[in-house]
């Protein structure tokens, strides 16, 4: 896991302190039991800041730009803009996407918005944007509570579209960019949509999907790191299984309720069989229920905080995400799914 931060500001003395600040926050906030947590990459112009904490193995650096996540072929082509200059294209995969340069910050979000990018204007007339909405609000110096946000939440288990849980700190939405420039007059903002050129499909059916799905997997180059699957058995992790045969080292895992672990009728039984005939190694996680109020409490609040109120599917962390923490420990690069999006 890796998290960026990227700050513009108008004045030279503040971006200094914001730099200081960074530094000491996202020690603080990333989790202390997080596998690559303490790797911080600070890079500055005189005007910006693109800070990059966590693991290294998931995050691409050229000057201060970054990119965290994974991306099919980030490298220019003939006569392209590349990924890490202002204005460049935005490469497909699941990341999330900031450039800078001494006078102008960009961030852009992927198609599905896989990754969430945060953004909120700072007292010195800056800008912030960030994939931790926590570290931002930690800037901020305060919490401003947002009571739609919790209405939603309450009624739905999301925050609402468009929103976070502070005021003044908004989401930047899917396929999107934000752009920054320092002027004159200070500092301007602007939010559009980003354009892809690939050709929209004929139709829509599940042989034309699976293809797609196939085609889209064989663009990336998985190298030789450890890759996790979360294998179902359903259509859509049968077809990345299918479509992930290039990489070389891929664990397929199936989490299950620790009540249904016997039952030959789960995921379990159908993903041992679909491994098995892929040739890939299986590994069943279990997740296992709050043994008590307080145990209930943690996993709860440790829900809240690292999904932003962006999903809604606690039951699959009830346990309080201890199953993540395996992963993280795993030394993977990635887990690959097909079903809802944690972002």
């Amino acid at each position: 896991m890796a998290v960026w931060t990227g700050i513009i500001s108008p004045e030279t003395g503040a971006l200094s302190r914001y730099r200081g600040l960074l530094d000491r926050l996202t020690a603080r906030i990333m989790p202390a039991d997080l596998h690559g947590s303490e790797h911080t990459d600070i890079r500055s112009t005189d005007y910006s800041i693109v800070a990059v904490h966590g693991a290294r193995q998931s995050v691409l650096r050229n000057g201060p730009s970054a990119l965290v996540g994974i991306a099919a072929d980030p490298q220019s082509r003939q006569n392209e803009v590349p990924w890490f200059k202002i204005g460049g294209r935005s490469p497909d995969g699941s990341m999330a996407l900031c450039r800078a340069t001494s006078r102008e910050l960009e961030a852009v979000t992927d198609y599905a918005g896989s990754r969430s990018i945060y953004h909120a204007r700072l007292e010195c007339g800056g800008l912030v944007v960030s994939t931790s909405f926590e570290l931002i609000v930690a800037l901020l110096g305060k919490f401003d509570a947002d009571e739609r946000a919790l209405g939603w939440y309450l009624s739905s288990g999301t925050v609402g579209p468009g929103r976070s849980w502070d005021k003044r700190v908004k989401p930047l939405p899917r396929n999107s960019r934000l752009r920054a420039v320092l002027g004159p007059s200070g500092i301007s903002v602007t939010t559009s949509k980003v354009k892809h050129d690939r050709e929209p499909l004929p139709r829509i059916d599940a042989k034309i999907m699976g293809e797609e799905l196939i085609s889209t997997l064989a663009a990336f180059d998985f190298g030789e790191s450890p890759w996790l699957l979360a294998l179902s058995g359903g259509y859509d992790s049968r077809t990345i299984l299918k479509g992930t045969m290039n990489i070389t080292d891929l664990t397929c895992v199936t989490w299950v309720d620790e009540g249904l672990v016997e039952n030959g009728e789960t995921d379990v039984a159908i993903a041992r069989r679909l491994a098995a005939a892929a040739g890939r190694p299986h590994e069943v996680k279990i997740v296992k229920r709050p043994r008590s109020a307080s145990e209930l409490d943690d996993a709860l609040r440790r829900f809240v905080r690292y999904s932003g109120g962006r999903v809604d599917n606690v039951l699959s962390y009830v346990d309080g995400m201890k199953v993540w923490d395996e992963f993280s420990r795993s030394g993977a690069v990635g887990v690959l799914r097909g079903d809802e999006l944690f972002g």
